[in-house]
């Protein structure tokens, strides 16, 4: 892969984290016993709830951004954004896949967490999308 592939991805999926784990730590702020415990609940929140989304997701933005690469800004944008809905969607049908059959009482709070989670890394996907392909990006392909 290239330099601007890797940037990309790279850029996308880093901002992506850091904006779901910081928005998922103000969500989970509340269930914490000890102000240490904020950020690492929020990481078991938002890996367990959207692993899969996120694993997905990433194989679609190298696919995409190797396929898109010579397309213009709008349309990359729309396809990662695409994708990353397609993944989230993927994720929640799975979670209710699995957690659907169970008679236990636990599979609408499951589907409802993994709905949360899959909001919230949705913002943070459609944040970190924007800022690396029109602050990150597409100013180096700009100057080239």
């Amino acid at each position: 892969m290239g330099r601007r592939i890797l940037t990309e991805v790279g850029s996308i999926l880093g901002i992506t984290i850091v904006l779901a784990l910081v928005g998922l730590s103000i969500v989970t702020a509340g269930d914490a016993a000890a102000p240490g415990d904020i950020v690492p609940n929020a990481a078991r929140f938002l890996f367990g709830a959207t692993g899969i989304a996120i694993g997905l997701w990433t194989l679609l933005l190298i696919a995409g951004s190797v396929a898109l690469r010579h397309r213009p800004v709008g349309v990359r944008i729309g396809v990662h954004l695409l994708t990353a809905v397609v993944a989230v969607g993927v994720n929640t049908g799975l979670l209710a896949l699995v957690a659907g059959p169970a008679d236990s009482g636990w599979s609408g709070l499951i589907i409802a967490i993994a709905l949360g989670a899959g909001a919230v890394l949705l913002v943070a996907a459609i944040i970190a999308v924007l800022v690396t392909e029109l602050l990150i990006v597409s100013p180096r392909r700009r100057s080239r």
